[in-house]
């Protein structure tokens, strides 16, 4: 059925396996190497969202090839697996939002950021994530004191960012319940009056105001001011150790899928459709992720700072911790 793949893969995106320490070691292949089985193959453990189909894109043009690189991509629907086979040399590469890879790192987990996904919007016309309301529902974020808020999974990027917004509308966070939820289920809970307001990420934004809801706020381009790369391509520090050139080679290659997606969104829509199996009318309507076009930590401090300044994180990250330099 056409969206299950992508829509299924929403629910999965906040999560990450707290999967051991810097005492982890990666498997090696038969030639010593790790993640890449033996043969040269680069193995990239995928979450099925717009966010990185630019992977799609990069090996449709060439442009892995260009680099001399393999590639394959292996679809993951449970995020929670990629980073222990990332660690354990399962996998080359993995995927991840901004928010799990930090805790990741926090738990001193042995990877770094290799390449940039998708970017923080610019301005609220380019954001993904938007709070929905009813019709009828609360006019302001203030208006939300007291209400049931639905956000995807406890700790996510969007519910950190949803408690950053509404405690600068001057909302107390602990006066709002929070409920997770996948997407599909929080609109349907908002069309039955159950919850207030939810928090939601295309396409389901798009779908929600088509079933009459309105957006109440955009999310992202109010709680985080960097408009860098907030979810990243990753890789264990062993792998990096032993395969720098070819790290660096998929960065470059990454690199130019994220600027030929942001120079023509057809290409963009083409691969959600034929690679994510997302309605094409719907990923004509939606709005689709602007993406990165260069590595920098900035973007994912922020979000830790954030983090901290909510209460999901004790202290921020530095930038050595978070990104290959």
């Amino acid at each position: 059925m056409k969206r299950r793949l992508f829509l299924g893969a929403l629910a999965a995106m906040p999560l990450l396996a707290a999967c051991g320490g810097e005492s982890s070691k990666p498997a090696a292949g038969a030639n010593g190497s790790v993640g890449t089985g033996g043969s040269g193959l680069l193995t990239v453990g995928m979450i099925p969202v717009a966010h990185f189909a630019p992977l799609y894109i990069a090996q449709d043009h060439g442009f892995f090839k260009a680099e001399g690189l393999e590639v394959k991509t292996q679809v993951i629907q449970n995020a929670a697996s990629i980073v222990p086979s990332v660690i354990n040399g399962q996998l080359s590469f993995g995927t991840s939002a901004g928010t799990p890879f930090i805790n990741g790192v926090s738990k001193k987990l042995p990877i770094l950021a290799v390449a940039p996904a998708g970017a923080n919007p610019a301005t609220p016309a380019e954001d993904t994530i938007g709070v929905l309301v009813k019709q009828d529902g609360p006019k302001s974020l203030a208006d939300l004191s007291g209400q049931t808020l639905a956000v995807n999974a406890q700790g996510s990027q969007p519910h950190i960012a949803l408690s950053k917004i509404l405690k600068e509308a001057g909302v107390d966070p602990a006066s709002v319940q929070i409920v997770a939820m996948p997407m599909a289920d929080a609109l349907a809970a908002l069309n039955q009056g159950r919850v207030g307001a939810v928090a939601v990420a295309e396409p389901f934004v798009t779908m929600g105001i088509s079933q009459g809801a309105r957006l109440l706020s955009p999310l992202y381009s109010l709680a985080f001011k960097n408009t860098g790369a907030e979810s990243v391509y990753f890789a264990s520090k062993q792998f990096i150790a032993s395969n720098r050139a070819e790290v660096d080679a998929f960065s470059r290659a990454l690199i130019k899928a994220n600027q030929l997606a942001n120079q023509d969104r057809s290409v963009l829509v083409d691969v959600l459709v034929t690679k994510l199996d997302m309605d094409s009318d719907l990923a004509k309507k939606m709005v689709v992720p602007t993406f990165a076009t260069e590595l920098k930590p900035e973007t994912l401090m922020e979000i830790s700072d954030v983090m901290v300044e909510t209460g999901f994180l004790t202290e921020s990250i530095p930038a050595e911790n978070l990104v290959l330099s």
